[in-house]
């Protein structure tokens, strides 16, 4: 097996199932970049999500202490 210095020198190296070339073609580049702005976009919603479950318990605490003052 050759080191990562020959991996650098040849980047058409043979890596197990193809080329360094098919790793870095378009078609392999758009679908990372898919995932990645999936990943981005559901990383948002999770953070939204949690705003609304932290705003959901502020207003019940704030509901809850109105009804402990009657």
């Amino acid at each position: 097996m050759a080191n990562l210095s020959d991996r650098v020198k040849n980047p058409a190296f043979d890596l197990q199932s193809g080329t360094a070339d098919d790793y870095l073609s378009q078609e392999n580049i758009a679908k990372f970049q898919d995932l990645l702005n999936r990943l981005q976009r559901s990383k948002m919603e999770q953070a939204q999500q949690g705003a609304r479950e932290t705003r959901k318990g502020t207003f019940a605490q704030g509901i809850a202490s109105m009804m402990s003052n009657f």
